[in-house]
């Protein structure tokens, strides 16, 4: 996933990992973007941001096949394309459904 705070976009990219190719959503309303991975819903989603801090807050369903444990990674993007190093953000167990 990508966000995109200017237009308060939600990018989610596609099981092959091909980012030209991925959808996107306006958090807002009742969108909704999938792969087979995820659904992620707009209602019940949000982004919030305080100084230099901004939390992305994802109402998401995982499918069964992607159930255990995974991690969170993160960077930043300036809009003149400089970007931070990637770092773990944390770490959880999907469940089973």
């Amino acid at each position: 996933m990508a966000y995109f705070r200017p237009g308060n976009l939600l990018f989610l990219y596609p099981d092959n990992g091909d980012g030209s190719q991925a959808a996107n959503i306006v958090l807002a309303g009742n969108n909704t973007i999938a792969n087979g991975q995820c659904t992620v819903y707009a209602n019940g989603s949000s982004a919030a941001v305080s100084g230099n801090t901004l939390t992305l807050t994802l109402r998401m369903q995982f499918n069964t096949a992607f159930a255990g444990f995974r991690g969170i990674w993160t960077a930043a993007q300036t809009l003149t394309a400089q970007t931070s190093p990637w770092s773990i953000l944390g770490a959880w167990r999907v469940p089973v459904p």
